[in-house]
């Protein structure tokens, strides 16, 4: 386990995920960000994690998943229409 001074801040994490994933695999022009023209992949939580506690972000539940700009899990009926 790291100590407190190796932790990273949840907004590090999600640009490590992101943003910084797609840079190291030379595909930011393609992923990443959600910009018009990219693919569109992500997931829609019940909770911010930028704004829960660290020790409960794994207790945040899973709404809904986007592949590629289409909608493949939705709990309930986030999506009007699918």
């Amino acid at each position: 386990m790291l100590g407190p001074g190796e932790r990273l801040s949840a907004r590090a994490a999600l640009a490590l995920y992101t943003t910084q994933a797609a840079i190291a695999c030379h595909r930011e022009n393609e992923i990443g960000s959600l910009e018009p023209g990219k693919l569109a992949d992500f997931t829609v939580l019940d909770g911010n994690p930028l704004e829960t506690e660290p020790e409960r972000i794994g207790e945040l539940g899973v709404l809904a998943t986007v592949l590629d700009g289409i909608p493949v899990y939705q709990s309930g009926s986030i999506f009007p229409g699918q």
